[in-house]
């Protein structure tokens, strides 16, 4: 016999208790590496998947970048000629304003002028005074010369009054 006890022998020994938790083990183990072997391939064509698309992304966005530099390039050149031609005008206006203060009068030849007509005005107002002061003198005189023929003439008038009153 087997060394059992039970009424029922079953058939077990411990060598085939072993040999079937061996087998479960190794159909454990093969089912393992299966399952290992699949998550590989799975996390390897994601991991494929995944590069490329990060490929594609990092191609576009190069693209993109390349495009945008691009694109800056061109924004930079024309703002170099606006601001050139900017130049070129403010550099004629400012041409222009050295010319017309090369054409000013300085202030220092002004102020000469100026205090020129200032000492003219300052004679020619004397001479008017010294006009007026003469007009005046001579209406005075021509007053006290009529006045003093309108005495003469009085004189003679009552004079002559008198001449002729007393004659008879």
């Amino acid at each position: 016999m087997s060394g059992e006890t039970e009424k029922q022998v079953s058939g077990w020994t411990t060598d085939t208790l072993h040999a079937h938790l061996q087998q479960q083990l190794d159909d454990l183990r093969t089912m393992l590496d299966e399952r290992y072997a699949t998550q590989v391939k799975a996390v390897d064509a994601a991991f494929a998947a995944q590069q490329q698309a990060m490929t594609t992304a990092l191609a576009a966005a190069e693209r993109a970048v390349a495009t945008a530099l691009q694109s800056a390039e061109k924004a930079v050149s024309k703002a170099e000629v606006a601001q050139e031609k900017r130049l070129e005008g403010v550099n004629e206006f400012r041409a222009q304003l050295t010319d017309q203060a090369a054409t000013f009068v300085r202030r220092e030849d002004v102020d000469v002028r100026l205090n020129a007509l200032g000492d003219r005005l300052n004679e020619t107002n004397t001479k008017v005074t010294k006009l007026e002061e003469n007009r005046i003198g001579q209406t005075a005189s021509r007053g006290s010369v009529y006045a003093f023929i309108g005495a003469a003439v009085g004189l003679i008038g009552i004079t002559l009054a008198i001449i002729v009153a007393i004659k008879p």
